[in-house]
């Protein structure tokens, strides 16, 4: 379940499904990733492989990341839901 979406683009698509702040070739593959986490009642739920989701360490501990392409990633915490849900390239 998703609980709060910091991207404004990503809000904005999720709860009106305008994409004008997304670039065209990630909007699919966000739409997907952004019902997968509408529907995960645990994070294990978002553990696919197509998603590769994985935990960072350090200074971001806590936060988890699912690959939406090989720049692109979307990311988030998990309390009980998906919380401060991103969109970023981390390099």
């Amino acid at each position: 379940m998703i609980k709060s979406i910091r991207h404004k683009g990503l809000r904005e698509a999720h709860e009106t499904r305008r994409y004008g702040r997304i670039p065209p070739e990630l909007r699919k593959r966000v739409m997907q990733i952004l019902n997968l986490l509408e529907l995960a009642e645990e994070l294990e739920d978002m553990d696919l492989s197509r998603l590769r989701l994985h935990a960072y360490i350090g200074k971001r501990k806590g936060t988890y990341s699912v690959d939406v392409n090989a720049a692109w990633r979307i990311t988030f915490k998990w309390i009980g839901g998906a919380v401060d849900v991103n969109l970023e390239q981390p390099h």
